[in-house]
């Protein structure tokens, strides 16, 4: 953990969940990698992880929510992280 940082923040049901803090992870995408901070919860999430909109422009990622997916050019060429199915 990288902060000790106890935000406030709604869960999926509405009510209110404390943080545990703040951590940094390497996230690896493709061929890419980025440090990302991520704010962690001890709570039930429909989600192992949200993204913002901080790693989609470090990443100058393109998010579809029709498509359910997120493209962005690599050294190696367009990549596309597709959704996960309900």
């Amino acid at each position: 953990m990288i902060r000790q940082e106890t935000t406030p923040l709604a869960s999926f049901e509405g009510k209110s969940v404390r943080s545990l803090g703040i951590i940094l992870l390497t996230t690896r995408t493709h061929d890419l990698e980025l440090k990302t901070e991520f704010t962690a919860v001890d709570h039930p999430m429909p989600f192992g992880a949200i993204v913002g909109r901080p790693w989609l422009y470090h990443m100058r990622a393109v998010p579809s929510v029709y498509l359910q997916c997120v493209k962005f050019l690599s050294p190696t060429g367009e990549k596309t992280i597709l959704g996960s199915p309900k």
